[in-house]
């Protein structure tokens, strides 16, 4: 009887983490983080203050849970596109890596807004774990790069630097996206991105074949 007990708190404690990811995606993309309150969180979860902090410390908490599944979620997608690539279908590596991205970050828009601009500032650790997570892509980057380089295709000779810079500044494209009140398409800003990230890499080679 007490086992029988025990899974049913948990599917109970299980539902209510959900539905406060839930709330939290919703409030902290539209009222701010900073302005949304545990009280707030729980009313839109329906669910008591006692469950909300038998589940986490403090909002930041919720807060941090979001963005790691976002992240993670986009980290993988991307990684799953740049690994399949081969010599012949590099350009689609790319492609698929970018529709991966910004189908995690954009197919629901709040999720970018909490990753992309909610995130900022709020507390060090957090900060350090954003320019963290910009590194992680960045070594996607370099690393598919280094490939290229390995199987003969031209590529640029400072990974690093160039995943570095490709990370972050399409990171702030997003926020400028975000921001723009009359945004581009999701499919117009595929595009960029693929241009963007083409020309990074292969640089005079894609310049040369585009001319």
């Amino acid at each position: 009887m007490r086992h029988h007990g025990h899974r049913s708190y948990k599917t109970e404690a299980d539902s209510t983490k959900k539905r406060l990811i839930g709330a939290g995606t919703a409030l902290f993309s539209s009222r701010g983080f900073k302005t949304t309150t545990v009280a707030q969180l729980c009313k839109a979860a329906g669910c008591k203050k006692t469950s909300f902090f038998d589940l986490f410390n403090n909002k930041l908490a919720l807060l941090e849970l979001i963005h790691d599944e976002i992240v993670a979620e986009a980290y993988t997608q991307v990684s799953n596109s740049l690994m399949a690539f081969t010599l012949e279908n590099q350009d689609l590596a790319v492609r698929c890596a970018v529709d991966a991205f910004l189908n995690t970050y954009l197919e629901d828009p709040r999720r970018a807004k909490i990753a992309c601009i909610e995130i900022v500032g709020v507390h060090p650790r957090l900060e350090r774990q954003r320019h963290q997570n910009i590194k992680l892509f960045a070594q996607l980057f370099a690393g598919y790069a280094n490939r290229l380089r390995t199987q003969g295709a031209m590529a640029t000779n400072d990974f690093e630097k160039t995943g570095l810079m490709l990370a972050g500044g399409l990171n702030t494209i997003i926020i400028d996206w975000l921001n723009h009140p009359n945004p581009v398409s999701i499919g117009q800003l595929s595009q960029e991105f693929d241009r963007l990230i083409q020309a990074c890499l292969l640089g005079d080679q894609m310049l040369q074949s585009q001319s």
